[in-house]
């Protein structure tokens, strides 16, 4: 009796050392929210300047290319395709669409997994339930 209420006692203590570092987790990632929020804003506020450099260079650039060529050949002067801008969004959202794709097939793997035990578990259920009527008979 005396090791049963030790048992309980440590695995009260365990719970509890649980949900105290649980707690304090949270706790921390509500603590760094604001910083690598304010991180992130830092980061883009720069790189929206640096676009707004580059795009204010754009016309000039246009200009000198212009004067290089010939007139008979033929120049895109404004793609917004090819934006740096345009592009490192698109980047970004193709990664982002990598990684969905990626954390679906290993949620898809799991279900298979779980599907393929509960088939089995099904399966072995009929064998015994087809056994047990054979004995009955």
């Amino acid at each position: 009796m005396f090791i049963g209420l030790v048992i309980m006692e440590v695995e009260r203590m365990t719970k509890a050392r649980e949900e105290e570092s649980l707690d304090e987790r949270e706790a921390a990632q509500k603590r760094k929210k604001p910083k690598k929020t304010m991180k992130q804003l830092i980061g883009c506020q720069k790189w929206s300047d640096t676009n707004t450099k580059t795009d204010e260079n754009f016309p000039r650039i246009i200009q000198q290319l212009r004067m290089s060529l010939a007139d008979s050949e033929y120049v895109i002067t404004k793609d917004k395709n090819s934006s740096l801008t345009f592009l490192q969004i698109y980047l970004t959202m193709l990664r982002h669409h990598n990684t969905t794709l990626d954390k679906l097939q290993e949620i898809y793997g799991e279900m298979i997994e779980v599907l393929s035990e509960l088939l089995e578990f099904q399966e072995e259920e009929q064998r015994e339930e087809n056994e047990h009527e054979r004995d009955a008979e």
